[in-house]
């Protein structure tokens, strides 16, 4: 009886991290820390603090021969943090040649507000597709 009242008193913080980390993932506009981006968000306007992070997932399939690319940058409001990092998708029999995903983390550096273009081209020609998003940094 007594190891039941332990595992309750050890889950709660967890469970307490667990609910506030959802929470603060989810992608709302109040300018928050780190505002996280992904494929519905395309033409909307966002808040993010200075010092925070945009961080922008969308899904892609490099053995098509395309990839997401930064075509306008927003400097100097916010500035890419590395290269794209692709995440493939959980390998089934059934998803061979499915899409992952790009992520792009920006920091947003100074205040003001600015757009920020991404495209999904191949190495050569017109952009497939377009993704837009306006951020304001606070």
């Amino acid at each position: 009886m007594h190891s039941h009242l332990i595992r309750i008193t050890l889950l709660s913080p967890i469970l307490f991290v667990l609910v506030g980390a959802s929470l603060a993932s989810c992608g709302d506009d109040g300018g928050g820390d780190e505002l996280r981006l992904g494929d519905t968000d395309n033409g909307k306007t966002f808040e993010v603090a200075e010092g925070g992070k945009v961080i922008i997932t969308l899904e892609s399939n490099p053995s098509t021969g395309f990839a997401w690319k930064v075509e306008i940058p927003a400097e100097p409001q916010l500035v890419l943090k590395g290269e794209p990092v692709y995440v493939a998708p959980t390998p089934t029999p059934e998803m061979v040649g499915a899409p992952g995903k790009q992520v792009f983390t920006f920091e947003a550096k100074t205040k003001g507000t600015a757009v920020l273009q991404l495209a999904y081209v191949r190495s050569s020609g017109a952009p497939d597709r377009l993704y837009e998003v306006t951020i304001t940094v606070k």
